[in-house]
């Protein structure tokens, strides 16, 4: 969807990679740069995908017997915990703040608890599903707003920001 709002836009020297990075292919003029400019909706879904897309990664990784159990837990537990430097997501929806600091006492919470006694500053210890439960619920409440921002992109971006049926309406209307 992502690839297909560029393309509409005659975007053809910006390319989306794997990762869900916008890179330039050339560089840029001022008025390429003026167009190739997204709006909110459309970057806050390409970093929600991003992070999908490390969490995917690490269960494909552990399902190829690449990583074991342990490794898997501890590397979801670290994508949960550092969201804020994974993605940019909070650069879209600044509120997304609050979901990052939750995270982040969640981590310094179960390390103040695990890395005491014998085991000193040891290994991770995996614990990712509070965390993973503070993103399912900022995803739930997250999707309605995505939603009605991707719904007003889309009307905009095929109708014109200047509908001509609503032109004709408000002349009717005036009469």
């Amino acid at each position: 969807m992502l690839n297909l709002l560029i393309h509409r836009k005659n975007l053809n020297y910006l390319h989306l990679d794997y990762n869900f990075n916008l890179k330039p292919v050339k560089t840029l003029t001022t008025k390429e740069r003026k167009k190739s400019r997204f709006g909110n909706a459309f970057h806050l879904c390409r970093e929600i995908l991003r992070l999908t897309k490390l969490v995917v990664d690490a269960n494909v990784q552990f399902r190829l017997g690449n990583v074991d159990a342990f490794q898997l837990a501890d590397g979801l537990q670290y994508t949960f915990s550092h969201v804020g430097q994974l993605t940019g997501m909070y650069r879209y929806k600044y509120r997304l703040m609050r979901q990052i600091r939750m995270c982040k006492d969640l981590k310094h919470l179960i390390y103040y608890r695990f890395n005491t006694g014998p085991v000193g500053k040891g290994p991770g210890c995996g614990f990712w599903a509070p965390m993973w439960r503070v993103w399912l619920f900022f995803l739930r409440g997250i999707v309605p707003l995505l939603e009605r921002w991707l719904g007003n992109l889309l009307a905009r971006q095929f109708e014109g920001r200047h509908s001509k049926v609503m032109l004709i309406l408000c002349l009717i209307y005036r009469k």
